[in-house]
């Protein structure tokens, strides 16, 4: 008798997908959040959901959209969500077994406000470079839909041009520390070597622990003289038992 032999193979995989999730429970959002984490199985992952507790779907990350090696990650903006309630994260693995992880968040959409304190601001001249600036930052009070207050994470100061967000490389982070009510006082130290004499404007931006970055920078003009002033002197020399008059002109482009 005739036959055909055909050799199948079978994946079996019993086991549902590992799912780790970067993000902390409990931690708070502003009107922009990421979550992201990674997700492994031996057969490897077929797509990441995620959802409202209602079920609502906000998105399905799958290969080469969201899901790379098991990496996902995937932008909220507060105001797509149909409620503040968790998000629910699932992976499926390509057989079909699905592990779930639930995030859990505390919503802090209104932006820090922050100062100088214009008594201590000062001026720079060639012989001392650095200038210390001090001042205040305050993360406001709830409003519209958030849960709670999460206190100011850092300040930035720059010269010359606004902060343009936490990461910016040309920003300073200042010290300080904050009180009981929410307030920090901090302090930057700035290094104006190698700066020309002329006025320079100087940006102060706060931010949360939500991550909401102040609408509002503060700003200063600080004053930097690198120059040497000159002088000019005109005489006669003469001996004399009589006072002279010594005249002439000093100058500084500052």
């Amino acid at each position: 008798n005739n036959f055909v032999e055909e050799i199948f193979y079978i994946a079996i995989d019993d086991g549902q997908p590992e799912l780790r999730l970067n993000n902390a429970n409990g931690q708070f959002v502003g009107n922009e959040f990421t979550i992201s984490g990674i997700a492994t199985d031996g057969n490897g992952i077929e797509c990441v959901t995620l959802q409202s507790e209602g079920g609502n779907v906000y998105s399905t990350l799958g290969i080469g959209s969201g899901l790379e090696n098991g990496n996902f990650s995937y932008t909220f903006r507060l105001n797509e969500l149909t409620t503040k309630d968790p998000i629910i994260i699932t992976a499926v693995d390509i057989i079909g077994n699905a592990s779930t992880t639930t995030f859990t968040y505390r919503v802090d959409s209104t932006p820090p406000t922050v100062n100088f304190d214009r008594n201590e601001v000062g001026y720079v001249d060639g012989d001392s470079p650095s200038l210390k600036l001090q001042g205040y930052a305050i993360d406001g009070e709830k409003s519209g839909d958030d849960n709670d207050v999460s206190k100011i994470d850092q300040v930035r100061v720059k010269i010359g041009s606004p902060v343009t967000s936490i990461n910016d490389e040309n920003s300073i982070l200042a010290t300080g520390k904050v009180d009981d009510n929410g307030k920090m006082t901090w302090s930057a130290l700035l290094d104006f070597a190698g700066y020309e004499a002329g006025k320079y404007t100087v940006y102060a931006a706060a931010f949360d622990f939500a991550g909401n970055m102040s609408e509002v920078q503060d700003s200063v003009e600080i004053p930097v003289d690198a120059d040497i002033p000159t002088i000019e002197s005109s005489y006669e020399q003469v001996v004399s038992n009589s006072p002279i008059l010594i005249s002439g002109q000093a100058s500084d482009n500052s």
